[in-house]
């Protein structure tokens, strides 16, 4: 709650010259109020700052460059907030220069955070699920919630799962039956579709890991139960 924070709408895309007038002058109110620049400029989303198609090459690349000149002056980060493709959801939408200007690629599903790009650093990812927390009441005296991400920390011993394990889980049972002994093709099709293989792979281990799979070779046991009582822990 004491970490500077301001928001304003901007009625021109970045790619125009009035846009980066706007921004500049949001900077500068927010510089006069807190003593110095943003340590970091969202940009949510970026569609509405390109003000146009995102596979166009020329107004991808004026958006680098803006984006990028915005970092060197104000010595910030600035994060775009944008989507993945219609049709493939691997990659994000748009021309090609976007991901290949950006330092940093951070891919968010539904409870699966990835490091899909990092400059001289090695790819990392997480799941995570969202907490609902109080924040206060309301005029009629109702509680006001918001959405928290939470960390879930890779626990083999703890029977929790994310919202896609637990789908997957019960894509499992309903197809094979609990105790039924399957293939890692047949645990790869039980996925959702759009996932790539590695990420396939990482579901069935984390099913391994925490014991609702039983691996004995190259087969799986599934075990709806997870694991016994007695080795449980908290998160």
């Amino acid at each position: 709650r004491n970490t500077p924070f301001r928001w304003a709408p901007l009625r021109a895309p970045l790619t125009d010259d009035a846009g980066m007038v706007e921004l500049r002058n949001v900077i500068r109110l927010f510089k006069n109020k807190h003593g110095g620049p943003p340590d970091l400029i969202i940009i949510d989303q970026l569609m509405n700052a390109l003000g146009g198609d995102d596979s166009d090459a020329d107004l991808m690349g004026k958006l680098n460059r803006r984006v990028a000149s915005l970092m060197r002056v104000e010595k910030c980060t600035v994060l775009r907030v944008h989507h993945t493709g219609h049709g493939s959801e691997d990659r994000a939408r748009g021309h090609s220069s976007l991901p290949a200007m950006i330092d940093t690629e951070i891919r968010v599903d539904r409870d699966h955070i990835s490091l899909t790009k990092q400059r001289d650093d090695t790819l990392k990812q997480f799941d995570f699920d969202l907490k609902e927390v109080p924040v206060g009441i309301d005029q009629d005296g109702e509680p006001v919630t918001t959405m928290i991400v939470e960390w879930l920390e890779e626990n083999p011993c703890s029977g929790r799962l994310t919202r896609t394990l637990r789908e997957l889980m019960a894509a499992l049972v309903s197809r094979f039956g609990d105790g039924s002994t399957i293939t890692a093709t047949e645990v790869s099709d039980c996925c959702p579709e759009h996932l790539p293989a590695d990420q396939k792979r990482k579901l069935r281990d984390d099913l391994v890991r925490k014991q609702y799979l039983i691996a004995d070779d190259k087969k799986f046991t599934i075990h709806a139960a997870g694991p016994a009582p007695q080795f449980e822990q908290s998160t």
